[in-house]
């Protein structure tokens, strides 16, 4: 039973966690170019039927994207994460562990979308990319640089959860390595819910 609540405790953590820099981070994006979503987002999703779209909460409707766009990843990176996280020997340690695969994965994503962001604004025109801009946009550089950040993020998330979870799997080596050097060691801590550095 312990151990159950320990998985959906970690799964409800990552879950937290992943959506809400999501909410966040689709919220900063509408702040750099709300055109995205008035021609591109909002229609995409059903907020609107038309582009150019003027909604009556455009945050929340920003945010219920952002959800939508991100709950099954937190439920991915929760999962797995605490499958990868059990083995270690108390729940201190398991929670800690899974808090600092989730401040690299987080890291990870965040830079990845200021490199995006930033390469967009300094490399990218409306001369350059290949797709097609909807038409009559005020703020094409903006709406460039926002779809350039939404593709790095992506690639980010992937790159993010490596890393979170590479973090994971040499604890877990080590953890199995200690066991194996020090068996007498390995059963007290197991006993007694000693704490993994």
């Amino acid at each position: 039973m312990k151990n159950i609540l320990t998985l959906l405790g970690i799964i409800g953590l990552a879950w937290l966690v992943v959506v809400a820099y999501g909410i966040i981070y689709f919220e900063v994006s509408y702040i750099l170019s709300p055109e995205y979503y008035t021609k591109n987002f909002f229609i995409e999703y059903g907020f609107c039927e038309r582009r150019n779209c003027d909604p009556d909460n455009p945050q929340l409707d920003v945010a219920m994207i952002g959800f939508m766009m991100t709950w099954w990843m937190g439920l991915i990176t929760g999962i797995v994460m605490a499958l990868l996280a059990l083995i270690l020997r108390s729940t201190h340690a398991i929670f800690r562990a899974t808090r600092k695969a989730l401040v690299r994965m987080i890291s990870v994503v965040a830079v990845a979308g200021l490199v995006g962001l930033s390469a967009g604004f300094l490399y990218l025109s409306d001369d350059t990319i290949p797709s097609r801009l909807p038409s009559g946009l005020s703020s094409p550089q903006d709406y460039i640089a926002v779809g350039n950040m939404h593709n790095f993020s992506f690639i980010g998330g992937i790159i993010g959860l490596m890393f979170g979870i590479g973090y994971l799997v040499r604890k877990r080596k080590r953890v199995h390595k200690d066991d194996a050097e020090y068996p007498l060691f390995a059963e007290h801590s197991h006993d007694a819910g000693g704490e993994e550095e």
